[in-house]
């Protein structure tokens, strides 16, 4: 390696690349390194030839443990260098939805439920999953209570799915009744319904902030 010299006492300092004596590290012992010489005799063309035999050997090492020099080598240097303390990521920015609102999913623990509920896996939902509610004509409900300031005034989108089999519930801000909501669609089942419809309502101020949207879901088409 371009590293190695020569100096005018005799020594010769060569560096030879870890890879090529099988990655060593400190404090490694090599053997069997043979210490050969080469003489340029024949300067006309540069060919470099190998010399006697009795030169050849002369310094051949790890031929026994008591040979002198020594019959093996020590790697010295440092000790392995430790790894690089990775730079952590940034926590990335959460995007704000429109209005600067928040999405509540489903399992989200604000949102009550009545008896006959079932969780429905789901890639098509937006969060992997639905809530799922097969009781025939009884009433089942599911309440979402949130809070604003006492002057705030906004809106908030119920998003859910249709299917062929779908029903229809009875939708209340803040005990206003705010109409019905139809779950029937052209296709679609039960089981795999089809997502995408949405429908959005208006609240207004309440003197402690506190909101509460109801649905009541009153029957399912059989």
């Amino acid at each position: 390696m371009p590293a190695s010299n020569f100096n005018a006492d005799g020594t010769i300092t060569i560096y030879v690349p870890k890879s090529a004596v099988g990655n060593p590290q400190a404090g490694d012992l090599l053997g069997a390194v043979n210490g050969r010489t080469f003489t340029g005799d024949t300067p006309e063309t540069m060919n470099l030839e190998r010399s006697t035999a009795l030169i050849d050997h002369t310094f051949v090492k790890a031929q026994t443990d008591n040979s002198y020099p020594a019959a093996t080598y020590t790697v010295t240097g440092n000790t392995t260098c430790p790894t690089p303390t990775p730079t952590p990521a940034p926590t990335p920015t959460p995007v704000a939805l429109p209005c600067g609102s928040d999405a509540v999913e489903d399992d989200n623990q604000h949102i009550a439920y009545s008896n006959g509920w079932h969780l429905i896996n789901n890639p098509s939902a937006s969060a992997g999953h639905y809530p799922l509610n097969e009781g025939g004509n009884n009433v089942h409900s599911a309440i979402l209570t949130f809070s604003t300031t006492a002057t705030q005034t906004g809106t908030i989108k119920y998003f859910y799915a249709k299917s062929q089999k779908g029903g229809s519930a009875e939708v209340f801000l803040d005990n206003a009744d705010m109409g019905p909501v139809i779950y029937n669609g052209p296709t679609g089942s039960n089981r795999s319904p089809i997502f995408g419809a949405s429908t959005t309502y208006h609240y207004g101020t309440e003197p402690n902030g506190q909101h509460k949207l109801e649905i009541k879901r009153y029957c399912q088409l059989n």
